[in-house]
């Protein structure tokens, strides 16, 4: 049995409490009524690069709860509050826990000025990384959210929720924001969100090649290989490890991602881990899969950016000689 298979036995099994004893149907008065008639693979799969991006971001209990419960209800159309998501994210966390795999600690955190934290905050504690990475190999890329996606997402219209995959146009934004915002004619912030999610990428595949040879060279840029902290070591393995699976899924094949924008207007693709804004780790296996040559100019600008990489501030004099 492997570990999925396990995770979704355990659900299984603890379903059988969402039950009315004597109706022997759902029991609605349980916030997580609904995962009932629901597949647990699918939950699972579905959730599970955010188990992975909490993670690799280090984040709360509270956090990853939330994230998980908001992800079903997203995805699955649910139209839930935000009280009944956060038990459906805890009934799918809870089988991490059950399995072994993950469990949570009690912390107190230091804040802006060295101060400690007045309240301690519950974090996640990984117990077995191995089995954690391994899931990858069992879950359809698919079917998970999160990931990157084989077809264009379809486009933004006039909603503000996206009809395919539920994320919202403007994320985190306050609800006078999301009001103001729908007053307001909107039709190029849209047009430049679609441009970019048919734009299509693909893995440079020599430099995956080197990327993999690298994790197990004895001198290897990785960050991992040299950090004490067991907590910051998973969290950087994690990364690694889900844009190494990652490529090596959509190696040879284009993909895209969905993009949305925060209230301030900047836009971000809702991808963990392979995209063009995350670490250099991933940024340096892409590239697009419609090249198209340098101009005449080219070279003179790849040179500035190259010399900007290496130092802050590069000055135009200088870079004309590169170029």
């Amino acid at each position: 049995m492997n570990t999925l298979e396990k995770l979704v036995k355990d659900i299984d099994e603890r379903k059988q409490f969402l039950l009315d004893v004597k109706k022997k149907t759902p029991d609605k008065r349980n916030k997580a009524w609904m995962l009932y008639n629901q597949d647990s693979k699918e939950l699972l799969e579905l959730t599970y690069g955010h188990v992975l991006a909490s993670i690799e971001r280090k984040s709360s209990l509270t956090h990853l709860v939330a994230r998980l419960g908001n992800c079903v209800n997203r995805r699955k159309k649910l139209k839930l509050d935000e009280i009944a998501e956060v038990h459906i994210g805890w009934f799918i966390l809870v089988a991490y826990f059950e399995v072994g795999l993950l469990s949570y600690y009690s912390k107190r955190t230091k804040q802006k000025g060295g101060k400690w934290s007045k309240y301690a905050s519950y974090q996640i504690k990984v117990n077995n990384l191995e089995e954690i990475k391994n899931l990858i190999q069992c879950v359809q890329e698919t079917s998970v959210d999160l990931f990157p996606l084989i077809t264009p997402p379809k486009d933004w219209g006039s909603n503000f929720s996206h009809e395919e995959l539920g994320y919202p146009l403007i994320k985190h934004a306050h609800e006078d924001a999301v009001a103001l915002a729908k007053t307001l004619d909107l039709s190029f912030l849209t047009s430049t969100l679609n441009k970019l999610q048919h734009t299509g990428w693909v893995i440079n595949e020599r430099v995956f090649d080197t990327f993999k040879a690298s994790m197990n060279s004895e001198k290897t840029p990785f960050k991992f290989t040299t950090e004490i902290d067991s907590e910051k070591k998973a969290s950087l393995l994690i990364e690694v490890e889900a844009i190494k699976a990652l490529a090596k899924r959509f190696k040879g094949k284009t993909f895209y991602h969905l993009y949305n924008v925060d209230f301030r207007g900047r836009i971000y693709p809702n991808t963990a881990f392979l995209h063009e804004q995350s670490s250099d780790n991933a940024k340096g296996l892409l590239l697009l899969s419609n090249p198209v040559a340098l101009g005449p100019r080219g070279l003179h600008w790849l040179s500035v950016y190259t010399s900007n990489m290496w130092v802050t501030i590069v000055s135009v004099l200088k870079t004309e000689q590169l170029g």
